[in-house]
């Protein structure tokens, strides 16, 4: 993916004029949003190597292992999903990364809130 995304992401940020630092923030995003992405892929595939090591060499069924990690990787997902959203309106990493974090901490509060009223 990262030969078909960065002439995308450094000539988006050109169209723009923005001028080489902007040009660095929207390379930085997309290959974060790239390999992100792989590593979401390669924890949350049922058929992945890592996957099927993990549940065996812990001794759990394989299928059980994938149920009990997908919410881990679904709401890091959701986070940097809307970092990267951010990052790419505003084409700066720093944005992207308060975005990312904020989204984290939402989720954090209304999870202790959500277990408080149980």
């Amino acid at each position: 993916m990262i030969p078909i995304v960065m002439p995308i992401a450094i000539g988006l940020s050109e169209a723009r004029g923005m001028g080489l630092e902007v040009t660095m923030h929207a390379t930085l995003i997309a290959v974060g949003a790239v390999l992100s992405g792989a590593v979401f892929g390669d924890h949350a595939s049922p058929i992945s190597d890592t996957t099927i090591l993990s549940s065996v060499g812990s001794g759990c069924p394989h299928l059980e292992h994938v149920r009990t990690q997908m919410p881990y990787a679904v709401t890091v997902a959701l986070c940097a999903s809307v970092g990267y959203l951010l990052g790419g309106i505003f084409l700066h990493a720093a944005i992207a990364w308060i975005g990312t974090l904020a989204t984290f901490l939402c989720v954090m509060a209304f999870l202790v809130r959500r277990e408080k009223q149980r």
